[in-house]
């Protein structure tokens, strides 16, 4: 569980800087979609 944590926010981390190039706008969507990917996807891990 741990390392899925930790995979989350390197891919968030990584999504948001890459975004800042589009400046604050693309930084913001970047973080956010990246956050809402990893939240869909420990929601439905922990179903299964």
């Amino acid at each position: 569980m741990l390392f899925k944590a930790l995979l989350s926010f390197f891919l968030v981390l990584i999504v948001g800087y890459l975004g800042c190039f589009l400046d604050v706008a693309g930084c913001i969507l970047g973080v956010s979609a990246t956050a809402t990917g990893c939240i869909v996807y420990a929601i439905y891990d922990s179903r299964k």
